[in-house]
């Protein structure tokens, strides 16, 4: 993010352009700065990865799909099927956060052979 530095002496026709961060002046700052921005676009780059291996969820009747944890996850797919419940059969994969506009229940099961799903 390219800024104006508001107290650096004005050059005439181009002003002085700064990052707004790693100027060097704060050294733990800069680190700290960079390491919070690394960690968004690595967690940006982590949802565009999974949203391009995201297929579409099996149909098994009218209205009523079985998916993997990656189709699970792509909440635009979802909303392009007209999907309004998930019912989430894993112990450990996150849901929609309230406001998403899903109905969402979850029945704990590991994904292991000795699991009674009885």
């Amino acid at each position: 993010v390219a800024t104006v530095a508001a107290a650096a002496p004005i050059h005439v026709g181009r002003p002085m352009l700064t990052t707004g961060f790693l100027d060097g002046t704060h050294p733990i700052v800069d680190a700290y700065e960079l390491k919070v921005r690394l960690e968004h676009m690595l967690g940006c780059l982590r949802v565009l990865q999974g949203a391009a291996t995201a297929a579409a969820p099996t149909r098994i009747e009218p209205r009523l799909f079985l998916s993997g944890a990656v189709e699970a996850a792509s909440l635009h797919l979802l909303r392009h099927l007209a999907v309004s419940h998930i019912l989430n059969a894993t112990d450990d994969l996150l849901q929609p956060a309230d406001g998403e506009g899903f109905k969402v229940m979850r029945v704990a099961l590991r994904d292991v052979e000795e699991e009674d799903i009885m």
